[in-house]
Parts: structure tokens; sequence; C-alpha cells
């Protein structure tokens, strides 16, 4: 990707921001909320968070307040998010209203496979 691009790009659209670093939590004595992924941009400052409710419980739609995005997925899915933060990159947080936000990859090349 190219060196000059901004860390946070906007369309009338879609408003992406690339995350620099990421921790995760798993919470004790919690019955809601107990694994949260925080999302942090290059100044280190929390860009987003990352919710996984119960797989039986409806989710939510995604939100924005402040600037800060909150994402919520399945239980069932935090290996997945937790493998693309780990292995994937760069990945960007991409705010495009309540459904249709999400984590991205920026491009990729075709074939290029993992480095050996």
């Amino acid at each position: 990707m190219d060196a000059t691009l901004l860390t946070t790009r906007t369309t009338d659209a879609l408003r992406a921001t690339r995350i620099a670093r990421y921790t995760y939590h798993v919470f004790s004595s919690r019955t809601a909320d107990d694994v949260v992924i925080f999302l942090y941009g290059d100044n280190s400052d929390v860009i987003g968070q990352v919710f996984f409710p119960a797989d039986d419980l409806p989710l939510p739609p995604a939100s924005e307040t402040r600037g800060r995005i909150a994402l919520y997925f399945p239980r069932s899915r935090f290996r997945a998010v937790l493998d693309m933060l780990r292995n994937e990159g760069p990945i960007e947080l991409r705010w495009a209203g309540p459904l249709d936000s999400c984590l991205s990859t920026e491009y990729e090349r075709v074939g290029e496979g993992e480095a050996p």
C-alpha cells in the first residue's frame, strides 16, 4: 500500500481508520460484555471496541459515539476476529452505518500467500 496513505480515509459512505494495536480482555464475574477487544489508532487512542454477546442473543447494530465505533459479533466469531488481528495486516476499522460497518483487510495481492 502507498506509504502516503492517510491512516483515516473518508468518503460519503465510508470512514476507514487503520488499526495499529489491539488489546483483548476476558472479564471475570460478568454476565454481559465479558469479552471485549479494544482497537487503537496510530496515536494509541481507542478508535473502537468489539463485543461478543452470547450466540443465542440478538446482535445490536454497530454504533458510533464520540468517534469510537462499537462492533458486535456472535461469541463464536471471537477466534476468527482475533486471528484476523493477529495474522492479517494492515487492517481497517470501517464505519459505514449501523448495518455495514466492519473490520477489513486492505487490498491484498492475489496468490501472495503467507511469508515463509
